[in-house]
Order: structure tokens, then C-alpha cells, then sequence
């Protein structure tokens, strides 16, 4: 018996030898990962289709990076504040062109591309640089391009409009009182569901800061043109943005305005159902105001210039653009055919980079986002009232 229990005690022994060695092995061996970096960053992003990338950098570099992903802007600039009063501000972070920049700038100021290296910037095209200027310093480093786009429902506004008609809903109000009778044509031949000719994504305040760039002389204010569209032609469902690209795969919208972001998002949604054409916002040359996401720096130079220069690669750009449906940012790229055919939607794509002569940047302005927080209030009242 007593055979038996120094027996099993020796095998218990035994075994637990073995699992404290293990242990001490994986964890030497985690040690020796962390020994392999030579250094570490901050980086904060809103876009989740950049961590691949960003992963991949730390591979090469041998930079370890802390990524922190928010859900949206707003949330990152309140963490950006008690970052800067604990003086503990990250390496990187990603913004939008469109807004949050000066805010950003009165934080704290960021690295210029004087500071990281003139050379960065040259490859890419003017009006994405112009988007990251505040105060004629550059401070951002442009990641991708957006365009406002319209996309039309040829299989059911062909039997209305001549073929290949372009339609906007920036038009006279006689094109407007036209559009209505058409619409309320569709709708009396068809009873099982409204119809409407026009919808706008979310993005309201970007596709009128893209059609004041068109019509720099015009006096028309965004409550004047918002009413008409939708409460005197009704042309618009009111209070609905978050369900245009829904409507428009249901066949229930003719036109609809939105970015190139969703591109492929739609074209999941419609499949085959219908025939669609993509088209810039406006037509004839005229300007098309772009858009995009970017980052801005506040780490050491030396690291930013190795991380951006990282991001330049073809490989890397092209596994960005693939994740987040971006245009690419870069000039050389945009008038590359085989690095185009390689994106995602890329049939409607080759179409809309071509337009890059016409594509304008908007440098940033003091107050940006609280003017895009108007246009969207003034929005909701207007619908709120025509319903």
C-alpha cells in the first residue's frame, strides 16, 4: 500500500515538475517577444479596417504599437482632452478632413509635415493635402479619398427620364415641379409602396458644403434649398437618412446621394435586382468637394516619419483602400489603372477617379463641426415639419 502512494506521489511530482518547466519556458519566451521591440507608440483610430495595416507596421518596424479604437469622433476628442491634461497624449491619431482638426490644434498642436518631412507629402494629390490645412500648415497625413456621388435607379427612371439623364436634386425649381409630377406618376402606378426620387445618407452637411463649392456666387441658403426639396416638393422622405441606403436597395428611392464609401455596401444589398448608375454629385467639370480620413501626430518625428512611411507602400495603401473603400489618396495611384482595378467596386471607381482635375479640398475652418451640427438641426426641424 505504501508502494502504491509513493508511487502516484512520485508520478504527481513528476507532473507538476513538467508543467512548472513549461511555464517557465512560455514565459521566457513571452520576456524575449517584448525584448524584440525597440520602442512603442500610441496610436488612436476610428476606422477598424486600419489595424491590419497598422499590425503589420509593428511587425516590420519592431515598434510596438497600442491601438485604441473609438466608435466615433466625438468619443476621441473627449479621451484627446483628458489625455492633454494628464500630459499623456497618444503618438497618432485619426480624424476626419471635414471636421475636429481646429479642435485639435487648440489641444494641443501637432507635428507639421515641416516637422515629419516635406517629402512625405509630395505623391499625394493637392486637395487631399488641403483638407488637413489650418492656418496654412499642413498637419495631416491624408489616408483616403471620399467623393460625393449620386447613384440612379436606371431600371425604373429610364421609363420616365431620357436614358442616361443625369438627375440631382441640386436643380431650378422648375426641374424640382417636374421631378414631383414624375414621382407622383411613379406612385399612382404603384400602390404597394411609396416611392420618392430623391434620399441623402447622413451626410447632409458634406453634400452642401460640396454644392456651395459649385456655386460660389449663389445667395440660396441651406433652409431655403432643404424646404423646397423636401416640404414643397416632398421629393425627400423626411426623418429618415439612416434608412436611404435601405430604401434606395428596395427600389422605394430613385436617386441617392451618398459617398463612395458605401459602395460596396450597396452592391451587396442590391445584388442584380435592378441596374444602377454612379455618377460624381455634379456634372459638366464642375468641382467636386472630397473628403476623407487622415492622421495627425504628436509623438516623436522620427517614429511618425518611420510609421508614414510604412503607409506609402503600394501594398499597404492597397490594403487599406481594400478595407475601408477609400480612394486612394495618393495621385500616382489615382491615375494607376491596375492599382485601381484592384479595389473593390472597382467598375465604378475607374469612372470617378478620372474626375480627379475637378477634385477640390477645403482648408479647415475655426468651428467646422458646430456649423455641420447646424445644418443637421435646421434639417430635422424642416423635415420635422413637413411631415
Amino acid at each position: 500500500m505504501k508502494l502504491k502512494v509513493l508511487f502516484f506521489l512520485s508520478i504527481g511530482i513528476v507532473i507538476l515538475s513538467v508543467i512548472y518547466i513549461v511555464n517557465l519556458i512560455n514565459q521566457d519566451f513571452v520576456l524575449n517577444k517584448e525584448d524584440e521591440y525597440e520602442d512603442t507608440m500610441t496610436i488612436w483610430i476610428t476606422t477598424p479596417g486600419l489595424i491590419s495595416s497598422i499590425d503589420g507596421f509593428e511587425e516590420a518596424s519592431r515598434i510596438k504599437v497600442h491601438i485604441k479604437q473609438f466608435n466615433n469622433w466625438e468619443t476621441l476628442i473627449d479621451e484627446l482632452l483628458l489625455s492633454n491634461v494628464e500630459g499623456n497624449l497618444p503618438d497618432i491619431i485619426e480624424v476626419h478632413s471635414s471636421y475636429g482638426l481646429d479642435e485639435v490644434v487648440n489641444i494641443e498642436k501637432p507635428k507639421s509635415n515641416e516637422d515629419i518631412g516635406q517629402e512625405l507629402f509630395t505623391s499625394f494629390h493637392g486637395a487631399t493635402l488641403e483638407n488637413f490645412q489650418y492656418k496654412d500648415e499642413l498637419y495631416g497625413y491624408p489616408l483616403g479619398v471620399n467623393l460625393p456621388i449620386i447613384i440612379i435607379n436606371r431600371t425604373v427612371l429610364n421609363h420616365h427620364f431620357s436614358e442616361k439623364q443625369f438627375l440631382s436634386p441640386f436643380d431650378s425649381n422648375d426641374s424640382l415641379e417636374t421631378y414631383q409630377s414624375i414621382q407622383e406618376r411613379i406612385n399612382n402606378n404603384n400602390k404597394v409602396r411609396p416611392f420618392w426620387l430623391f434620399h441623402f445618407d447622413k451626410e447632409i452637411p458634406y453634400y452642401w458644403d460640396a454644392y456651395q463649392q459649385t456655386r460660389m456666387d449663389s445667395v440660396t441658403s441651406f433652409e431655403v434649398y432643404w424646404t423646397d426639396l423636401v416640404k414643397k416638393y416632398g421629393l425627400v422622405p423626411p426623418l429618415d437618412e439612416h434608412m436611404a441606403i435601405t430604401r434606395f436597395s428596395n427600389m422605394e428611392i430613385g436617386v441617392l446621394i451618398t459617398t463612395t464609401s458605401k459602395l460596396q455596401t450597396i452592391q451587396e444589398l442590391i445584388g442584380n435586382t435592378f441596374e444602377f448608375e454612379v455618377l460624381p454629385l455634379f456634372e459638366n467639370g464642375q468641382p467636386l468637394l472630397v473628403s476623407g480620413n487622415g492622421l495627425v501626430a504628436f509623438g516623436n518625428e522620427e517614429k511618425i516619419k518611420r510609421f508614414y512611411e510604412f503607409l506609402a507602400h503600394d501594398d499597404v495603401q492597397l490594403e487599406i483602400l481594400q478595407n475601408t473603400g477609400w480612394i486612394p489618396a495618393m495621385k500616382t495611384s489615382m491615375n494607376n489603372v491596375s492599382f485601381i482595378n484592384q479595389l473593390p467596386m472597382a467598375k465604378y471607381l475607374s469612372n470617378l477617379v478620372r474626375e480627379n482635375n475637378n477634385f477640390r479640398g477645403q482648408g479647415v475652418s475655426n468651428g467646422r463641426r458646430d456649423i455641420w451640427n447646424r445644418i443637421k438641426e435646421k434639417a430635422q426641424e424642416i423635415e420635422e415639419s413637413a411631415e
